[in-house]
């Protein structure tokens, strides 16, 4: 996404944990308006303690 495109800014994400996706288990964000267009995946969750 371009943040310098004020459109772009008010656009809903869909970020799902599954099981499987066509790179495997993880974390899977689309966005929501266009599911269609598929999916990225996204980097490891890193577990914080605090």
């Amino acid at each position: 996404m371009c943040y310098e495109d004020p459109d772009n800014l008010d656009t809903e994400v869909t970020i799902q944990k599954c099981k499987s996706g066509f790179e495997g288990a993880g974390l899977y964000a689309w966005v929501a308006e266009y599911p269609e267009e598929g999916g990225i995946k996204l980097g490891e969750a890193q577990e914080q303690k605090g």
